[in-house]
């Protein structure tokens, strides 16, 4: 499969969506794969509503490095202003507690470090992005 097609479908339904009235204050979406991807989808969320907050990456039940790589790349991207996923972080475990394989202790453990990763991976790349941009910023003012 072409990830232009995954990216093209995206951009495509959040396009339509944003022409039929719908401009919510922040977009829920999976991460578009490339970065031409994420630039598609800012030009049509920032024409459609030029006070929308941003969008927020669904993990979709990805595998937990997936994701994570999906967060190291969305991070680069001014629209994504963060993430919100779930069963990435809890539902393997959740499955295995609800069946008594692992007590609580070890179930809040487990998934209080896959959200940690997740977290840490998002903001280590954002904050390599910001850094990455400020020579620029030095050398126009300086």
């Amino acid at each position: 499969d072409d990830p232009r097609d995954a990216d093209e479908v995206l951009v495509r339904a959040v396009a339509a969506i944003a022409t039929a009235g719908v401009l919510p204050d922040w977009w829920k979406l999976p991460a578009p794969i490339s970065s031409q991807g994420w630039k598609r989808l800012d030009i049509v969320i920032r024409n459609a509503d030029s006070l929308c907050r941003g969008v927020l990456v669904l993990g979709l039940d990805a595998p937990i490095d997936e994701l994570a790589d999906q967060l190291a790349d969305a991070a680069a991207q001014p629209l994504c202003r963060g993430f919100a996923v779930g069963r990435t972080i809890f539902g393997e475990t959740a499955r295995a507690w609800f069946t008594g394989e692992v007590d609580d202790d070890a179930a809040i453990d487990v998934i209080s470090q896959r959200y940690l990763r997740l977290v840490r991976r998002f903001a280590d790349a954002r904050q390599a992005t910001r850094t990455q941009a400020l020579p620029a910023l030095v050398s126009i003012n300086g």
